[in-house]
Formats: structure tokens, C-alpha cells, sequence
């Protein structure tokens, strides 16, 4: 669910557009200024190495992507649980794994925002991409995260790698069945369970 274009969200987006059936949203609009300062083509080729931005671009043509929120209220679980007019929550009834593309990725930082809450809230599983380590200092803040069942050593690297193992993940569990899907579901409820309650504890203190 992206409001603002970057390398990495770009990046991202295009691979599951192109290659699974994703919920997505991307807010890209060719007509307002607001996006075409900010796309991400250009860094992907300097810094991230994709020397073929083809797809991206073809990615681009289909956007916006939109699907708006609309919080009414400040509290965290008016923002995350509420029903809002457009039923936007309701949108992870269709998917299993959330991708969250941080905001803030380079550098020595890090800085969580509602991407990473809001899975946790709604007791959905999560891959990131973020700053290097970012997952051992959502572990370090007590949270669970999911190396049970795929490899999350892509946060031990840096954003720039992160991508292609981010993407091998998809791949691999775009491989399991519905079955599957079932019952690690069902393993990580302690998981998912831990998370929210912590969650909402932090938000409470």
C-alpha cells in the first residue's frame, strides 16, 4: 500500500504486479508534481544497480493504483481496526503476507512507522524492507518477526541487497499451497497473537 513512489517501492511493486496475484495499491500519478518529483527510476539504476527499468516503467502506466484511507480518529486502534467508509481493512482478508516498505531505509536509522504496525495489529505476517537490522531491532523492542518459516537474513543486509532475497521469498511461498498457507497460519497465531497484545500495550503506556 503505497502513497509515495521510492527505488524499493518501485522495485517491489512491479515484481508482484508482474508476477502474482497481489493487493496492491500505488498512488503514482503522472499528472501531479507531488509524484513525478519522486519516482525512484533513476535511483534504481545509480544506486541499486537494475540497469533495465522497462518493466518499472510499464508498471508506471498503470498507476495510480488507489485505494483511499480515510482515518477518522487518532487512536491506534481506531486508525488500524476501524472499518473506515471504503473498507480498506477489509483488504487483508485476501492476502497472507504483508510486504512493508519502510520509509526510511538508508543510513544508520531506524524509525518504524504504521507500515510495520499495521500488520501487526490486524495479526498479519510481514517481510520489510528497511534499514540493515531492522527486523533484530523490532526483536530487541520484544516483537516476534517470522525466521521460522522463510529467511529473513535479507535484513541483515543492506538495502540495497535486501531486494533479491526479499524477492525469493515471494517466489518461495507463491510456491505453497492453500493448505500450507493454512497451517503456518495456524503455527504462527503465538507469533501474531504476542505481537498485537505488546502492541497495544506500548500504544496504552
Amino acid at each position: 500500500f503505497v502513497g509515495r513512489s521510492s527505488a524499493p517501492r518501485l522495485d517491489i511493486a512491479t515484481y508482484l504486479y508482474n508476477n502474482f496475484d497481489s493487493e496492491q495499491t500505488y498512488h503514482y500519478d503522472v499528472t501531479q508534481d507531488i509524484h513525478t518529483a519522486n519516482i525512484g527510476l533513476e535511483q534504481l539504476v545509480r544506486d541499486f544497480g537494475i540497469t533495465d527499468v522497462s518493466k518499472h516503467a510499464e508498471f508506471l502506466t498503470h498507476c495510480p493504483l488507489q485505494h483511499t484511507v480515510n482515518y477518522k480518529n487518532h487512536s491506534l486502534s481506531d486508525q488500524l481496526l476501524a472499518q473506515d467508509s471504503d473498507s480498506f481493512l477489509s483488504r487483508y482478508n485476501n492476502f497472507f503476507v504483508e510486504i512493508v516498505c519502510e520509509s526510511h531505509y538508508s543510513g544508520h536509522t531506524f524509525f518504524p512507522t504504521e507500515k510495520t504496525f499495521r500488520p501487526m495489529m490486524l495479526m498479519t505476517p510481514f517481510i520489510v524492507h528497511g534499514p540493515k537490522n531492522y527486523l533484530q531491532h523490532i526483536r530487541d523492542m520484544g516483537f516476534q518477526t517470522f525466521d521460522h518459516w522463510w529467511n529473513e537474513g535479507y535484513s541483515e543486509d543492506d538495502p540495497v541487497w535486501q531486494l533479491k532475497l526479499i524477492k525469493e521469498n515471494c517466489d518461495e511461498i507463491a510456491t505453497w499451497s492453500m493448505d500450507k498457507c493454512q497451517q503456518v497460519y495456524e503455527e504462527m497465531q503465538p507469533t501474531l497473537q504476542h505481537n498485537k497484545q505488546l502492541l497495544e500495550q506500548k500504544w496504552k503506556s
